[in-house]
């Protein structure tokens, strides 16, 4: 009985990952689709499921934020289903998380946690957008942020952030952002090589 559970959702599972994939090939357009997918499904649960936390705890803006991105995330995997447009349903999800993330920064999140989620942007930009688009991305995001958290003391902020997280906080993302834009441009030229 728990085998066959296990066997039909482990089917579902791959069944929804794999919509769009043209064929069975591994190519970088069938990789990109399952990473849509993959990534819309995390995000759709996670926002999900923090939200309806959030709303348990009466935090009613910050948990239909969550609800509500997490409605956008799903959306990534529809416009694949129903149109296959790749490239709409990865800037569909990439843009949903950097509002998301920005209004995390803004707002503080659960407890001033949601700075935390920033670390997402790099990886998710250079993998939907490659290499010279996504570091155009990142760092106008980046800009934004720092704004956001730097502008009059952070007058623009519903919270608090001490001056020395905001630096570190910003130094360490740029050093992951620095660490992504390696990563993604050795793999490009291994992909050229091959």
């Amino acid at each position: 009985m728990l085998s066959r559970v296990y066997n039909r959702v482990r089917s579902a599972g791959i069944a929804f990952v794999n919509t769009g994939v043209t064929d069975n090939t591994i190519t970088e357009h069938n990789r990109q689709v399952i990473m849509i997918n993959l990534f819309g499904l995390v995000g759709q649960v996670l926002t999900f499921a923090l939200g309806v936390i959030a709303l348990i705890n009466f935090d009613l803006l910050l948990g239909l934020c969550l609800l509500a991105s997490s409605v956008v995330f799903s959306g990534g995997y529809f416009v694949i289903r129903v149109g296959g447009k790749r490239e709409l349903a990865s800037s569909l999800i990439l843009y949903n998380l950097m509002v998301l993330v920005g209004y995390l920064v803004y707002s503080g999140g659960a407890d001033n946690t949601g700075p935390l989620w920033l670390y997402l942007v790099p990886s998710v930009s250079l993998f939907f957008s490659g290499l010279k688009r996504g570091t155009i991305e990142i760092l106008g995001f980046m800009g934004l942020i720092s704004l956001l958290m730097f502008y009059d003391s952070g007058s623009l902020l519903a919270t608090q952030y001490d001056h020395s997280f905001k630096t570190r906080l910003l130094l360490s993302f740029l050093t992951v952002t620095f660490l992504s834009c390696y990563y993604e441009y050795s793999r490009n030229v291994l992909y050229k090589h091959m």
